[in-house]
């Protein structure tokens, strides 16, 4: 027997709360980074938006794949799975002091958001 889903009020404020995240993560770099970027390692402007894009090119790549996964391993776990791949990658994002691990880190946390984006959209449609 699968278990219960939880109350909808709960459920409803913790995907508002997960997308928040996710978007907050994913914007508040702007008016720093490049700043950081051009001063610490001399970087090209190509190389800022590279560290910038590739978290929404991710996204764009993982999205189709999410829902099939998700009805694998359930949309719960899905979610779960979204969002310490979204907190690892921001991490990994901030500890790192190399140019590598900034794309690294953008790259994990662009799958963790499209894990989150799909499935917190897939359960607002159901509840």
């Amino acid at each position: 027997m699968p278990p219960a889903p939880p109350p909808a009020k709960a459920l409803r404020a913790f995907l508002m709360m997960s997308v928040a995240w996710s978007a907050t993560v994913t914007t508040c770099l702007g008016p720093f980074f490049p700043l950081y970027m051009k001063e610490n390692f001399n970087a090209s402007t190509t190389l800022v938006g590279l560290c910038f894009s590739v978290l929404a090119m991710m996204q764009f790549v993982t999205c189709p794949f999410v829902m099939p996964i998700s009805r694998r391993i359930n949309r719960f776990n899905s979610l779960r799975f979204g969002l310490l791949a979204s907190v690892a990658g921001a991490l990994l994002f901030g500890l790192v002091n190399q140019i590598p691990g900034f794309i690294i880190g953008r790259i994990v946390s662009g799958v963790g958001d499209a894990f989150i984006d799909v499935t917190a959209l897939s359960f607002l449609i159901q509840y």
